[in-house]
Protein backbone atom coordinates (compact mmCIF):
# COMPACT_ATOMS: atom_id res chain seq x y z
CA UNK A 1 0.00 0.00 0.00
CA UNK A 2 2.65 2.09 1.14
CA UNK A 3 4.38 1.45 -2.33
CA UNK A 4 0.71 2.74 -4.24
CA UNK A 5 0.29 5.87 -2.27
CA UNK A 6 4.06 6.83 -3.31
CA UNK A 7 3.20 6.46 -6.74
CA UNK A 8 0.12 8.69 -6.78
CA UNK A 9 1.82 11.31 -4.98
CA UNK A 10 4.90 11.11 -7.49
CA UNK A 11 2.16 11.41 -10.46
CA UNK A 12 0.10 14.27 -8.56
CA UNK A 13 3.47 15.99 -8.01
CA UNK A 14 3.87 15.69 -12.12
CA UNK A 15 0.52 16.95 -12.78
CA UNK A 16 0.67 19.40 -11.01
CA UNK A 17 3.05 20.80 -13.66
CA UNK A 18 0.09 20.79 -16.65
CA UNK A 19 -2.64 22.34 -14.02
CA UNK A 20 -0.69 25.31 -13.40
CA UNK A 21 -1.34 25.86 -16.98
CA UNK A 22 -4.87 25.14 -16.95
CA UNK A 23 -8.16 27.08 -17.13
CA UNK A 24 -10.90 25.34 -15.55
CA UNK A 25 -14.45 25.97 -15.95
CA UNK A 26 -16.89 24.43 -13.63
CA UNK A 27 -20.44 24.02 -14.17
CA UNK A 28 -23.01 23.31 -11.92
CA UNK A 29 -26.31 21.11 -12.66
CA UNK A 30 -29.47 23.20 -13.22
CA UNK A 31 -32.35 20.77 -11.59
CA UNK A 32 -32.50 20.93 -7.38
CA UNK A 33 -31.02 17.43 -6.24
CA UNK A 34 -28.14 17.56 -7.51
CA UNK A 35 -24.37 18.65 -6.89
CA UNK A 36 -23.84 21.91 -7.07
CA UNK A 37 -20.53 23.43 -7.36
CA UNK A 38 -19.45 24.97 -4.52
CA UNK A 39 -16.84 22.15 -3.05
CA UNK A 40 -19.93 19.77 -2.64
CA UNK A 41 -20.32 20.07 -6.41
CA UNK A 42 -21.09 19.26 -9.44
CA UNK A 43 -18.70 17.85 -12.05
CA UNK A 44 -16.64 20.35 -13.94
CA UNK A 45 -17.83 20.84 -17.72
CA UNK A 46 -14.90 22.19 -19.65
CA UNK A 47 -11.35 22.67 -20.19
CA UNK A 48 -9.20 25.13 -22.10
CA UNK A 49 -5.47 25.32 -22.27
CA UNK A 50 -3.69 29.04 -21.68
CA UNK A 51 -1.24 29.71 -24.47
CA UNK A 52 2.01 31.22 -23.10
CA UNK A 53 3.19 34.34 -24.54
CA UNK A 54 5.70 34.08 -27.53
CA UNK A 55 6.42 31.79 -29.74
CA UNK A 56 4.50 28.80 -30.74
CA UNK A 57 4.46 27.46 -27.24
CA UNK A 58 1.68 25.71 -26.59
CA UNK A 59 0.44 24.33 -23.00
CA UNK A 60 0.73 21.16 -21.60
CA UNK A 61 -2.81 18.88 -21.33
CA UNK A 62 -4.10 16.72 -18.55
CA UNK A 63 -6.54 13.61 -19.92
CA UNK A 64 -9.03 11.59 -17.70
CA UNK A 65 -10.23 8.88 -19.66
CA UNK A 66 -12.93 6.76 -18.53
CA UNK A 67 -14.08 3.68 -19.20
CA UNK A 68 -17.08 2.00 -17.78
CA UNK A 69 -17.99 -1.61 -18.17
CA UNK A 70 -21.77 -3.16 -17.01
CA UNK A 71 -21.38 -6.96 -16.50
CA UNK A 72 -24.17 -9.77 -15.16
CA UNK A 73 -23.45 -11.37 -12.26
CA UNK A 74 -22.48 -14.36 -14.57
CA UNK A 75 -19.57 -11.75 -15.74
CA UNK A 76 -20.92 -11.62 -19.17
CA UNK A 77 -20.63 -8.02 -20.36
CA UNK A 78 -24.36 -6.60 -20.63
CA UNK A 79 -22.47 -2.70 -21.70
CA UNK A 80 -19.42 -0.41 -21.70
CA UNK A 81 -18.76 3.46 -22.39
CA UNK A 82 -15.60 5.49 -22.75
CA UNK A 83 -15.09 9.09 -21.84
CA UNK A 84 -13.37 12.11 -21.08
CA UNK A 85 -13.47 14.46 -18.28
CA UNK A 86 -12.06 17.61 -16.71
CA UNK A 87 -10.16 18.33 -13.19
CA UNK A 88 -12.01 20.42 -10.69
CA UNK A 89 -11.12 23.73 -9.20
CA UNK A 90 -10.76 21.85 -6.04
CA UNK A 91 -7.74 19.53 -8.12
CA UNK A 92 -5.99 22.41 -8.99
CA UNK A 93 -5.82 23.09 -5.22
CA UNK A 94 -4.52 20.09 -3.91
CA UNK A 95 -2.29 19.61 -6.79
CA UNK A 96 -0.82 23.13 -6.14
CA UNK A 97 -0.68 21.86 -2.25
CA UNK A 98 0.80 18.65 -2.84
CA UNK A 99 4.03 19.78 -4.93
CA UNK A 100 4.49 22.30 -2.28
CA UNK A 101 4.90 19.06 0.15
CA UNK A 102 1.63 20.57 1.94
CA UNK A 103 -0.55 18.41 1.83
CA UNK A 104 0.43 14.26 1.91
CA UNK A 105 -1.89 12.20 -0.35
CA UNK A 106 -3.40 9.06 1.12
CA UNK A 107 -5.69 7.46 -1.98
CA UNK A 108 -8.03 8.15 -4.45
CA UNK A 109 -12.16 7.66 -4.70
CA UNK A 110 -14.11 7.07 -7.68
CA UNK A 111 -17.93 8.20 -7.23
CA UNK A 112 -19.93 6.76 -10.10
CA UNK A 113 -23.77 8.40 -9.72
CA UNK A 114 -27.35 8.50 -10.63
CA UNK A 115 -29.98 11.61 -10.33
CA UNK A 116 -32.49 8.65 -8.45
CA UNK A 117 -31.18 6.15 -6.72
CA UNK A 118 -28.12 3.66 -7.58
CA UNK A 119 -26.59 3.27 -4.31
CA UNK A 120 -29.70 3.92 -1.82
CA UNK A 121 -26.89 3.45 0.91
CA UNK A 122 -25.16 6.14 0.48
CA UNK A 123 -25.41 8.27 3.48
CA UNK A 124 -24.36 11.88 2.31
CA UNK A 125 -25.74 12.39 -0.96
CA UNK A 126 -25.36 16.05 -0.44
CA UNK A 127 -21.38 15.85 -0.65
CA UNK A 128 -21.74 12.93 -3.60
CA UNK A 129 -24.65 13.15 -5.02
CA UNK A 130 -27.97 11.60 -5.05
CA UNK A 131 -27.06 8.07 -5.55
CA UNK A 132 -23.99 8.04 -6.01
CA UNK A 133 -21.56 5.02 -5.36
CA UNK A 134 -17.93 4.94 -3.61
CA UNK A 135 -15.19 2.69 -4.82
CA UNK A 136 -12.24 3.45 -2.20
CA UNK A 137 -9.27 1.31 -1.03
CA UNK A 138 -9.23 -1.80 1.40
CA UNK A 139 -7.26 1.07 3.46
CA UNK A 140 -10.04 3.50 3.23
CA UNK A 141 -11.51 3.62 6.97
CA UNK A 142 -14.53 5.43 5.71
CA UNK A 143 -18.25 3.87 6.29
CA UNK A 144 -18.99 5.78 2.89
CA UNK A 145 -17.88 3.43 0.52
CA UNK A 146 -20.10 0.95 -1.25
CA UNK A 147 -16.95 -1.06 -2.24
CA UNK A 148 -13.23 -1.30 -1.44
CA UNK A 149 -11.70 -2.89 -3.95
CA UNK A 150 -9.66 0.23 -5.42
CA UNK A 151 -6.11 0.36 -7.19
CA UNK A 152 -3.95 3.03 -8.48
CA UNK A 153 -0.87 2.63 -9.84
CA UNK A 154 1.65 4.55 -12.20
CA UNK A 155 2.33 3.23 -15.55
CA UNK A 156 5.39 3.63 -17.35
CA UNK A 157 9.29 2.69 -16.30
CA UNK A 158 11.04 5.21 -18.39
CA UNK A 159 11.29 9.12 -17.55
CA UNK A 160 12.04 10.32 -20.47
CA UNK A 161 8.82 8.59 -22.04
CA UNK A 162 6.13 9.97 -19.58
CA UNK A 163 4.07 8.01 -17.77
CA UNK A 164 0.26 7.83 -16.43
CA UNK A 165 -2.09 7.03 -13.54
CA UNK A 166 -4.59 4.44 -13.39
CA UNK A 167 -6.93 4.18 -10.77
CA UNK A 168 -10.08 1.59 -11.15
CA UNK A 169 -12.02 -0.48 -9.23
CA UNK A 170 -15.30 -1.88 -9.23
CA UNK A 171 -18.98 -2.19 -7.42
CA UNK A 172 -22.55 -4.02 -7.29
CA UNK A 173 -25.45 -1.82 -8.41
CA UNK A 174 -28.11 -1.57 -4.98
CA UNK A 175 -30.61 -0.52 -7.67
CA UNK A 176 -31.53 -0.12 -11.11
CA UNK A 177 -31.01 3.31 -12.41
CA UNK A 178 -28.83 4.73 -15.32
CA UNK A 179 -25.49 5.94 -14.84
CA UNK A 180 -25.55 9.66 -15.21
CA UNK A 181 -22.32 11.12 -13.60
CA UNK A 182 -18.90 10.57 -12.30
CA UNK A 183 -16.19 12.04 -10.23
CA UNK A 184 -12.86 11.30 -8.21
CA UNK A 185 -11.23 12.16 -5.68
CA UNK A 186 -8.51 12.46 -3.16
CA UNK A 187 -8.22 11.99 0.51
CA UNK A 188 -5.44 14.79 2.03
CA UNK A 189 -5.45 16.79 5.04
CA UNK A 190 -9.53 16.10 3.58
CA UNK A 191 -11.32 15.05 0.74
CA UNK A 192 -11.26 16.99 -2.61
CA UNK A 193 -12.54 16.22 -5.26
CA UNK A 194 -10.32 15.98 -8.38
CA UNK A 195 -11.87 15.55 -11.51
CA UNK A 196 -15.75 14.86 -12.90
CA UNK A 197 -17.96 14.67 -15.70
CA UNK A 198 -21.87 14.76 -15.99
CA UNK A 199 -22.53 12.29 -18.55
CA UNK A 200 -24.20 13.04 -22.08
CA UNK A 201 -27.21 10.73 -22.85
CA UNK A 202 -25.17 8.57 -25.58
CA UNK A 203 -22.54 7.66 -22.70
CA UNK A 204 -25.07 7.18 -20.08
CA UNK A 205 -25.75 3.56 -18.68
CA UNK A 206 -28.88 1.33 -17.89
CA UNK A 207 -28.14 -0.90 -14.53
CA UNK A 208 -30.26 -3.10 -12.84
CA UNK A 209 -29.31 -4.41 -8.92
CA UNK A 210 -26.85 -7.04 -8.75
CA UNK A 211 -25.12 -5.60 -12.07
CA UNK A 212 -21.54 -5.41 -11.56
CA UNK A 213 -20.03 -1.98 -12.50
CA UNK A 214 -16.40 -1.82 -13.61
CA UNK A 215 -14.65 1.27 -13.97
CA UNK A 216 -11.12 2.58 -15.07
CA UNK A 217 -9.76 5.95 -14.74
CA UNK A 218 -6.40 6.72 -16.97
CA UNK A 219 -4.79 10.17 -16.06
CA UNK A 220 -1.89 11.00 -18.99
CA UNK A 221 -0.50 13.78 -20.43
CA UNK A 222 0.71 15.51 -23.51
Amino acid sequence: MKAKVAFAGVVLRAVLVAALVLVFVPQAYAQSGKPKANGTGAPAKSQTTAKPAGGQQEGIKVHGHWVIEVRNPNGTLASRSEFENALEPQGAFILSNVMAGSFPVHNWRLIVGSMTSLCPSQPRPEIFGQGACIIAPAADNSALAQSKDLTSFAVGTDPNQGGSLVVKGSFTAEAEATIEFVRSGVNSTGFFFFSSKTLAPADQRHVVAGQIVQVTLTITFS
